[in-house]
């Protein structure tokens, strides 16, 4: 019981009144080891706050599972020890192996040296199209692309995954990796030519963008995919957009929603003042079709409803 209640406490308790209260306990505990035959009233005072504990850490325990579930960690944990997704951690130092650990402003900054996570290309919600990020409305069109001009083309539909359960996820993602050779090389050269300012829009129309009908029919002809397509496809078909973006809207977008502070964002921002302009390639998954469009400006100190999220399930393509 002791043992439980410390793991729990040191994983993160932040709430003043639960701190208190496993406070208490730890020093009821200790109090308690200094008695050698403890008398009827202390040793039935002990037992009713170990049953005490013993809710507080069921309770705990059963929170964090719904949370994870709800993640969809639960889902996806036993692909971990497959090796099919790969969990990194920020700032991390001896809890875990130094080359899954990554400094949060290096992979902001695009100054990671681990070959797993440089050129990345960000997935993010459909609520990062907002005024807040976009001047004006993104190009589109292939044919409208032009160097140093924020682009997003919608480039794949793909039934709704959240249907399928994590097995039929992998042999999804196994059946259309098969068709994914050139895809996935091709997007490594356009994400690598982003980053280091070569004109990606170029490489994205005319490597890229010619492989988008092979991988389309890769995703229309798996079975699971298509048994689901066919129920009621409007409601249950997502979009997936590719384009470019520059650094500060994606610095932007991740500090209104509270996951980089403002002085890591200032940092940032500064730093970029004295580096060669570059864009970000990113992949903006649509809930539905045609859901994405240019969203307006929240009001004054309003954080914005669609934050971020992780997109719970997806084929990683």
């Amino acid at each position: 019981m002791m043992q439980k209640a410390q793991m729990v406490y040191q994983f993160q308790i932040n709430e003043p009144e639960a701190r208190a209260a496993f406070d208490s306990f730890f020093e009821q505990q200790r109090q308690m080891k200094r008695v050698k035959h403890l008398p009827n009233n202390l040793f039935v005072l002990n037992k009713h706050m170990e049953r005490g504990m013993k809710i507080v850490l069921k309770d705990w325990i059963d929170n964090l599972c719904r949370c994870l579930k709800k993640d969809g960690f639960f889902t996806f944990s036993h692909n971990f020890d497959r090796g099919i997704l790969v969990n990194f951690f920020f700032g991390s130092s001896g809890i875990v192996q130094e080359d899954l650990v990554i400094d949060d402003k290096q992979l902001f900054s695009n100054e990671v040296t681990n070959p797993e996570v440089a050129n990345p290309i960000w997935l993010l919600a459909e609520g990062f199209y907002s005024h807040l990020y976009f001047d004006e409305g993104a190009i589109t069109s292939p044919e409208s692309i032009i160097e140093g001009k924020p682009y997003l083309v919608k480039c794949l539909k793909i039934p709704n995954i959240n249907l399928l359960t994590g097995e039929e996820l992998m042999l999804v993602r196994e059946a259309v990796a098969k068709h994914t050779t050139s895809f996935r090389a091709e997007t490594d050269v356009w994400a690598t030519q982003c980053y280091t300012a070569k004109n990606g829009a170029d490489c994205f129309k005319e490597k890229v963008m010619p492989l988008m009908p092979t991988m389309q029919d890769a995703i229309d002809n798996d079975p699971l995919l298509k048994q689901w397509g066919n129920i009621d496809s409007v409601k249950n078909t997502s979009a997936i957009y590719f384009g470019e973006v520059t650094p500060e809207m994606i610095w932007k977008y991740y500090k209104n929603n509270l996951l980089i502070p403002d002085e890591m964002y200032n940092t940032l921002i500064e730093e970029y003042k004295l580096k060669e302009e570059y864009t970000i390639p990113v992949m903006v998954f649509a809930y539905h079709l045609d859901s994405l469009k240019l969203k307006e400006t929240p009001q004054e100190n309003e954080i914005p409803k669609d934050s971020v999220e992780s997109v719970r399930k997806y084929v990683e393509i």
